[in-house]
Protein backbone atom coordinates (compact mmCIF):
# COMPACT_ATOMS: atom_id res chain seq x y z
CA UNK A 1 0.00 0.00 0.00
CA UNK A 2 1.59 3.62 -0.57
CA UNK A 3 1.14 6.03 1.97
CA UNK A 4 -0.04 8.97 -0.47
CA UNK A 5 -0.36 11.74 2.88
CA UNK A 6 2.68 13.38 1.37
CA UNK A 7 1.60 13.92 -1.98
CA UNK A 8 -1.62 15.35 -1.51
CA UNK A 9 0.05 18.19 0.16
CA UNK A 10 1.52 19.44 -3.00
CA UNK A 11 -0.30 21.51 -5.55
CA UNK A 12 -2.75 20.50 -7.30
CA UNK A 13 -5.78 21.86 -9.74
CA UNK A 14 -9.20 20.32 -11.43
CA UNK A 15 -7.14 18.60 -14.31
CA UNK A 16 -3.83 17.67 -12.54
CA UNK A 17 -4.72 15.83 -9.00
CA UNK A 18 -2.14 14.44 -6.58
CA UNK A 19 -2.60 11.00 -8.25
CA UNK A 20 -0.48 12.51 -11.17
CA UNK A 21 2.88 12.24 -8.89
CA UNK A 22 2.93 8.80 -7.79
CA UNK A 23 5.26 8.61 -11.10
CA UNK A 24 7.43 10.44 -8.48
CA UNK A 25 7.96 7.35 -6.28
CA UNK A 26 7.71 4.35 -8.37
CA UNK A 27 11.61 4.16 -8.28
CA UNK A 28 11.59 3.47 -4.60
CA UNK A 29 9.35 0.62 -4.68
CA UNK A 30 11.08 -1.64 -7.93
CA UNK A 31 15.27 0.14 -7.88
CA UNK A 32 16.14 -2.84 -6.15
CA UNK A 33 13.95 -5.15 -8.22
CA UNK A 34 14.52 -3.83 -12.16
CA UNK A 35 16.98 -1.62 -14.09
CA UNK A 36 14.31 -0.58 -16.20
CA UNK A 37 10.41 0.03 -16.16
CA UNK A 38 7.67 1.39 -18.21
CA UNK A 39 5.37 4.01 -16.33
CA UNK A 40 2.07 5.00 -18.88
CA UNK A 41 -0.71 7.06 -17.68
CA UNK A 42 -3.96 5.01 -17.18
CA UNK A 43 -5.68 6.57 -20.72
CA UNK A 44 -3.09 4.88 -22.40
CA UNK A 45 -3.54 1.80 -24.47
CA UNK A 46 -0.80 -0.93 -26.30
CA UNK A 47 -1.54 -0.97 -29.71
CA UNK A 48 1.56 -2.61 -30.83
CA UNK A 49 4.18 -4.50 -30.25
CA UNK A 50 6.83 -3.64 -27.64
CA UNK A 51 9.99 -5.53 -29.07
CA UNK A 52 12.09 -2.28 -30.20
CA UNK A 53 11.42 -0.28 -26.92
CA UNK A 54 13.04 -3.06 -24.57
CA UNK A 55 15.95 -2.73 -26.85
CA UNK A 56 16.82 0.84 -26.10
CA UNK A 57 20.21 1.20 -24.05
CA UNK A 58 20.79 4.17 -21.98
CA UNK A 59 24.05 5.90 -21.56
CA UNK A 60 25.89 7.08 -18.13
CA UNK A 61 24.04 10.57 -18.04
CA UNK A 62 20.64 9.36 -19.80
CA UNK A 63 17.36 8.80 -16.95
CA UNK A 64 14.61 8.42 -19.16
CA UNK A 65 13.43 8.03 -23.18
CA UNK A 66 10.27 10.36 -23.95
CA UNK A 67 8.31 11.77 -26.47
CA UNK A 68 7.77 15.48 -26.93
CA UNK A 69 4.61 17.36 -26.76
CA UNK A 70 3.59 19.94 -29.78
CA UNK A 71 5.81 21.80 -31.29
CA UNK A 72 9.11 23.61 -31.39
CA UNK A 73 7.00 27.06 -30.60
CA UNK A 74 5.48 24.94 -27.83
CA UNK A 75 8.55 24.08 -26.38
CA UNK A 76 10.49 27.35 -26.64
CA UNK A 77 7.76 29.01 -24.67
CA UNK A 78 7.92 26.50 -21.68
CA UNK A 79 11.69 26.64 -22.13
CA UNK A 80 11.23 30.72 -21.45
CA UNK A 81 8.26 30.46 -18.29
CA UNK A 82 10.44 28.17 -16.65
CA UNK A 83 13.72 29.40 -17.19
CA UNK A 84 15.56 26.38 -18.50
CA UNK A 85 17.16 26.58 -21.81
CA UNK A 86 17.41 22.95 -22.49
CA UNK A 87 13.30 22.45 -22.49
CA UNK A 88 13.72 24.47 -25.85
CA UNK A 89 14.74 21.07 -27.83
CA UNK A 90 11.98 19.09 -26.71
CA UNK A 91 9.26 19.68 -24.08
CA UNK A 92 7.91 15.82 -23.04
CA UNK A 93 4.70 14.54 -22.44
CA UNK A 94 5.11 12.63 -18.82
CA UNK A 95 2.30 10.43 -19.36
CA UNK A 96 4.80 7.78 -21.46
CA UNK A 97 8.32 7.27 -19.65
CA UNK A 98 10.61 4.54 -19.93
CA UNK A 99 13.08 4.77 -17.09
CA UNK A 100 16.58 4.26 -16.31
CA UNK A 101 15.96 2.77 -12.75
CA UNK A 102 19.55 3.25 -11.76
CA UNK A 103 19.88 6.50 -13.03
CA UNK A 104 16.50 7.97 -11.54
CA UNK A 105 17.68 6.79 -8.22
CA UNK A 106 21.14 7.71 -8.17
CA UNK A 107 19.74 11.22 -9.01
CA UNK A 108 17.37 11.12 -6.33
CA UNK A 109 14.56 12.43 -8.95
CA UNK A 110 11.86 10.60 -6.70
CA UNK A 111 12.06 13.47 -3.96
CA UNK A 112 13.75 16.49 -6.10
CA UNK A 113 9.69 17.06 -7.53
CA UNK A 114 8.40 17.28 -3.83
CA UNK A 115 11.19 20.12 -3.11
CA UNK A 116 10.47 21.78 -6.18
CA UNK A 117 6.76 21.67 -5.69
CA UNK A 118 7.04 22.75 -2.30
CA UNK A 119 9.74 26.36 -3.38
CA UNK A 120 7.44 29.03 -3.51
CA UNK A 121 9.98 30.57 -5.52
CA UNK A 122 9.61 28.49 -8.29
CA UNK A 123 6.10 26.72 -7.84
CA UNK A 124 3.85 30.24 -9.32
CA UNK A 125 5.94 29.13 -12.75
CA UNK A 126 4.36 25.69 -12.81
CA UNK A 127 1.56 25.29 -15.50
CA UNK A 128 1.23 21.65 -15.81
CA UNK A 129 2.78 20.69 -11.97
CA UNK A 130 4.41 16.99 -12.58
CA UNK A 131 4.94 17.45 -16.34
CA UNK A 132 6.76 21.05 -15.77
CA UNK A 133 8.72 19.66 -12.49
CA UNK A 134 10.66 16.18 -14.80
CA UNK A 135 11.39 18.75 -18.08
CA UNK A 136 13.49 20.53 -15.61
CA UNK A 137 14.70 17.59 -13.74
CA UNK A 138 15.40 15.76 -16.63
CA UNK A 139 16.40 18.43 -18.94
CA UNK A 140 19.62 17.05 -21.32
CA UNK A 141 19.38 13.87 -19.48
CA UNK A 142 16.68 11.91 -22.02
CA UNK A 143 16.27 10.09 -25.36
CA UNK A 144 13.76 11.53 -27.63
CA UNK A 145 11.33 8.59 -29.08
CA UNK A 146 9.15 8.87 -31.99
CA UNK A 147 5.77 9.84 -31.74
CA UNK A 148 4.21 6.15 -32.09
CA UNK A 149 5.03 5.79 -28.55
CA UNK A 150 2.96 8.78 -27.28
CA UNK A 151 0.26 9.37 -30.08
CA UNK A 152 -1.65 11.34 -28.32
CA UNK A 153 -5.71 12.11 -29.17
CA UNK A 154 -8.63 14.09 -27.32
CA UNK A 155 -12.07 12.75 -28.71
CA UNK A 156 -13.59 15.78 -27.47
CA UNK A 157 -11.09 18.25 -29.67
CA UNK A 158 -9.18 15.89 -32.27
CA UNK A 159 -5.82 16.73 -32.94
CA UNK A 160 -4.24 18.08 -36.35
CA UNK A 161 -1.53 15.91 -36.08
CA UNK A 162 -4.44 13.14 -36.61
CA UNK A 163 -5.76 13.27 -40.11
CA UNK A 164 -7.08 10.47 -41.10
CA UNK A 165 -9.88 7.79 -39.61
CA UNK A 166 -7.48 5.31 -37.81
CA UNK A 167 -4.27 5.70 -36.20
CA UNK A 168 -1.15 5.18 -38.25
CA UNK A 169 -0.28 1.16 -38.53
CA UNK A 170 2.67 1.23 -36.18
CA UNK A 171 1.27 3.51 -33.84
CA UNK A 172 2.37 1.47 -30.65
CA UNK A 173 0.93 3.94 -27.76
CA UNK A 174 -2.41 5.49 -27.61
CA UNK A 175 -2.65 8.48 -25.25
CA UNK A 176 -6.66 9.58 -24.78
CA UNK A 177 -6.42 12.80 -23.91
CA UNK A 178 -9.04 15.88 -22.69
CA UNK A 179 -12.15 14.50 -20.57
CA UNK A 180 -13.51 11.86 -22.67
CA UNK A 181 -11.98 8.64 -22.74
CA UNK A 182 -12.94 5.67 -25.00
CA UNK A 183 -15.10 3.73 -22.09
CA UNK A 184 -17.33 6.45 -21.65
CA UNK A 185 -20.67 5.72 -23.92
CA UNK A 186 -20.76 8.99 -25.55
CA UNK A 187 -17.15 8.66 -27.21
CA UNK A 188 -18.69 7.43 -30.40
CA UNK A 189 -15.68 7.80 -32.94
CA UNK A 190 -13.37 5.78 -35.08
CA UNK A 191 -10.31 6.34 -32.98
CA UNK A 192 -12.09 4.84 -30.13
CA UNK A 193 -11.93 1.21 -31.66
CA UNK A 194 -8.51 0.17 -30.59
CA UNK A 195 -10.25 0.42 -26.82
CA UNK A 196 -13.17 -1.54 -27.95
CA UNK A 197 -11.51 -4.04 -29.79
CA UNK A 198 -9.00 -5.07 -26.46
CA UNK A 199 -12.03 -4.02 -24.18
CA UNK A 200 -13.90 -6.74 -26.18
CA UNK A 201 -10.64 -9.56 -25.88
CA UNK A 202 -11.05 -9.58 -22.19
CA UNK A 203 -13.51 -11.09 -19.46
CA UNK A 204 -15.16 -7.34 -18.82
CA UNK A 205 -16.16 -7.22 -22.22
CA UNK A 206 -19.94 -7.40 -21.59
CA UNK A 207 -19.59 -4.60 -18.59
CA UNK A 208 -20.85 -1.39 -19.75
CA UNK A 209 -19.59 2.03 -21.03
CA UNK A 210 -19.35 4.27 -18.39
CA UNK A 211 -22.04 7.28 -18.40
CA UNK A 212 -21.64 10.84 -17.61
CA UNK A 213 -22.09 11.16 -13.92
CA UNK A 214 -21.78 14.66 -13.08
CA UNK A 215 -22.08 17.88 -14.81
CA UNK A 216 -18.21 18.30 -15.86
CA UNK A 217 -18.54 15.08 -18.12
CA UNK A 218 -22.28 16.21 -18.75
CA UNK A 219 -21.21 19.07 -20.31
CA UNK A 220 -18.61 17.32 -22.51
CA UNK A 221 -21.02 14.46 -23.75
CA UNK A 222 -24.09 16.95 -24.75
CA UNK A 223 -21.26 19.01 -26.77
CA UNK A 224 -19.72 15.98 -28.96
CA UNK A 225 -23.18 15.14 -29.22
CA UNK A 226 -24.85 18.41 -30.92
CA UNK A 227 -21.52 18.26 -32.55
CA UNK A 228 -22.34 15.38 -34.53
CA UNK A 229 -25.84 16.85 -35.08
CA UNK A 230 -24.33 19.38 -36.78
CA UNK A 231 -22.21 17.11 -38.84
CA UNK A 232 -25.14 15.52 -40.49
CA UNK A 233 -27.08 18.17 -41.06
CA UNK A 234 -23.91 20.02 -42.81
CA UNK A 235 -23.05 16.61 -44.67
CA UNK A 236 -26.90 16.57 -45.64
CA UNK A 237 -27.43 20.50 -46.74
CA UNK A 238 -23.96 19.95 -48.79
CA UNK A 239 -25.18 16.94 -50.71
CA UNK A 240 -28.74 18.21 -51.72
CA UNK A 241 -26.67 21.46 -52.85
CA UNK A 242 -24.34 18.89 -55.21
Amino acid sequence: MVNNQSLKSLSSTKNWSYATYFRFIIADYFSNELDKILYLDADIICNNSLDRLQNIHFNNNEIAAVVTEKDKKWWQKRASELEVENISQGYFNTGFLFINLDRWTEEDISTQPMRLLKNNALKNKFSFLNQDVLNILLANKIIYLAKKYNTQYSINYGLKSVKHAAFAIDTIFIHYIGPTKPWHEWAISPFSQPFIKAKNAFPWQNKPLLKAESVHLLRYSLNINSNKENTTTNFAISKKEV
